[in-house]
């Protein structure tokens, strides 16, 4: 099955990360370490399932939270100042 272009779009953004900070966002969204992933489609996809999400929004602080609610409702972007712990989320 293609990719979407969500998926897709994930697996090139964790493609360009380098090691470590691609280890710390595994890391942060709580990911084992015998994950059984081929590539980083397989890990976008993995990453993008609901209970993925649902594990990576709960520990959000809230106003990280807040600003990808209103950016999500809005259908626009997040707000600068918390773009950057949201990539790293």
């Amino acid at each position: 099955m293609p990719a979407t272009s969500d998926e897709r779009a994930l697996a090139l953004a964790l493609a360009e990360r380098d090691d470590a900070d691609l280890a710390d966002l595994l890391a942060a969204r709580a990911v084992s370490a015998s994950a059984a992933w081929r590539d980083f489609f397989d890990a976008a996809e993995a990453l993008l399932d609901p209970a993925s999400i649902a594990r990576g929004l709960a520990v959000l602080p809230l106003d990280d939270a807040v600003a990808l609610d209103e950016a999500v409702r809005a259908e626009g972007t997040v707000a600068p100042e918390s773009r950057p712990r949201l990539a790293s989320a």
